[in-house]
């Protein structure tokens, strides 16, 4: 255990700490919760009852929240979903749902006589997070002493799921009967890519500190208790072949300085050595891509115009054909300085943000992170046939097609991305989100303990083993969870709590929701 300033006097005190749930429609979250629940208490931790956010909404005022107040059961799916959808709208707080929940946190900490103070030994549990910001706010109070629980089901187990919870409320029909609307449901639950404030929860999936899940070699409770014993400084744990795997995309991740996004990738064989890495950047004469000792440097912040190639070209599209329609009289200007206010002001407006248009990869300069991987591979003479790539970002439809002509069987990513239709282009050779993929290459969501949080569990915090050589084995009623080098003391989270709290309390207020 370290030894030094305010961890090792927040560990020795066995810190409160909260366990915040996502999970998808239909994935078995309260099973983990109930994983989670007697793996904790088992090391000397107090549980208090699990914070139900959707059951918090029934306390609110207003008509968004009458539906679930009359509803005798809580409500229906779609129900929750919209008084969901309402609070973050009406308080144009992203986090609202999660900060229910930490007002929550904070009255069992006053029935309870601890007042102001964090209660040592003792871990919340929220069921469940819907929106990234929810994540976010939560680790911005409670820093490493929050940790961020993912739930993964394959879509197939999630869609019966919904589908036996949508007749067992009906009362009636036959599971296929609910097919289509528990698919509806799903992808509702999964992006609501119109509404901010909807349901989010594949971005809240890629923010987790971990996703528990079933495996080749371990069933969902197994994943769980995994996690808590390594959380919980069980030193015999190591990485799997998929978490290193995605450690060293995450590393190869930070090495892209484009302006869109950083994207990194590894590529490993079946033993787990690495084919290659790659990250997402503009290619230089001779191979490889541009980099910090490169001199010239080309990739596109170092350019003359500073900008990106793909915003720039993408707005060219839209002005040539808003005046190729115009030409034609099928569009009628709405301003005497013609089409470019037009077009300034849709931008600025971000009017065609999740439009397909502005969807469109055509005219990127980077490389993408997966072809990059591949590229390096090929130039170095090394097989990538039957090999994993691992990608911190789903792969876009460009590089899907050479992954698969790679002759890559497997592919693990983090992150959505919406814009990628892989799905509908290559259904021929690429299965997702599928167990068994019949001899298709197998895009797969990542399960296992993510690089956020990899150096932590897996770093040595403590001595090994006995002056006499022996192992020290790891006792769980003298475990502490490892929370990294530094962690605020419970007094400065408390402080953060206070003030977040007086905000969001005096919002719900003013807008007579409390």
């Amino acid at each position: 255990m370290d030894t030094g300033g305010d961890h090792a006097t927040d560990q020795l005190q066995q810190p409160e700490l909260v366990f915040g749930l996502i999970g998808a429609l239909g994935a078995e979250i309260n099973a983990v919760e109930g994983y989670v629940r007697d793996r904790v208490s088992r090391l000397a931790y107090t549980l208090p009852p699990t914070i139900k956010l959707t059951g918090l909404l029934r306390a609110l005022r207003g008509p968004s929240f009458d539906a679930l107040k009359n509803a005798a059961d809580g409500g229906s799916i779609p129900e929750k979903m919209d008084a969901g959808n309402a609070l973050r709208a009406l308080t144009e707080r992203g986090e609202a749902m999660a900060m229910l929940g930490v007002n929550r946190i904070r009255s069992y900490r006053e029935e309870h006589g601890s007042g102001g103070t964090a209660m040592k030994a003792t871990a919340f549990i929220i069921n469940s997070l819907k929106h990234p910001t929810e994540v976010v706010a939560l680790r911005k109070i409670y820093g490493s002493a929050f940790v961020a629980i993912a739930v993964f089901n394959e879509r197939s187990e999630r869609t019966k799921a919904v589908q036996a919870r949508l007749a067992d409320r009906r009362r009636r029909g036959e599971l296929g009967d609910f097919e289509s609307e528990a698919v509806a449901l799903i992808q509702r639950d999964q992006d609501e890519q119109r509404n901010s404030y909807g349901q989010h929860v594949s971005d809240a999936f890629a923010l987790a500190d971990v996703v528990v899940g079933a495996s080749e070699t371990r069933d969902l409770k197994q994943s769980t208790e995994r996690f808590i014993d390594a959380f919980f400084g069980d030193w015999t744990h190591t990485p799997t072949i998929d978490e290193s795997g995605m450690f060293y995309a995450q590393g190869a991740r930070y090495r892209s300085a484009s302006m869109a996004r950083q994207v990194g990738a590894a590529i490993l064989r079946r033993d787990g050595s690495v084919v290659a890495t790659g990250t997402n950047d503009v290619p230089k004469a001779g191979g490889g891509l541009y980099g910090e000792s490169d001199k010239p440097d080309g990739r596109d912040h170092a350019r003359t115009q500073h900008k990106d190639s793909s915003d720039f070209y993408k707005r060219e599209v839209v002005i040539d054909f808003m005046e190729h329609l115009f030409e034609r009289g099928l569009l009628k200007e709405s301003s005497s300085d013609g089409i470019l206010p037009i077009v300034d002001a849709m931008f600025a407006a971000k009017a065609l943000k999740h439009s397909k248009l502005m969807g469109t990869i055509d005219y990127v300069r980077a490389v993408h992170a997966e072809a990059t991987a591949l590229m390096d591979a090929a130039r170095h003479g090394s097989a990538t046939g039957g090999s994993t790539l691992y990608t911190t970002t789903f792969p876009c439809h460009d590089c899907t097609k050479h992954i698969v002509a790679a002759g890559i069987m497997r592919v693990v990513f983090v992150e959505p991305y919406t814009k990628s239709l892989t799905s509908q282009l290559f259904a021929d050779s690429v299965s997702i989100d599928e167990a068994q993929s019949g001899g298709k290459v197998q895009f797969s969501p990542f399960v296992g303990i993510l690089p956020r949080r990899y150096a932590d569990i897996f770093g040595m915090h403590s001595e090994r083993k006995s002056g006499d050589g022996m192992w020290r084995e790891w006792k769980p009623q003298e475990a502490y969870p490892v929370l990294g080098d530094y962690v605020a003391p419970s007094e400065a989270r408390i402080i953060t709590e206070s003030v977040e709290l007086g905000q969001f309390n005096k919002l719900l207020k003013s807008k007579n929701l409390a």
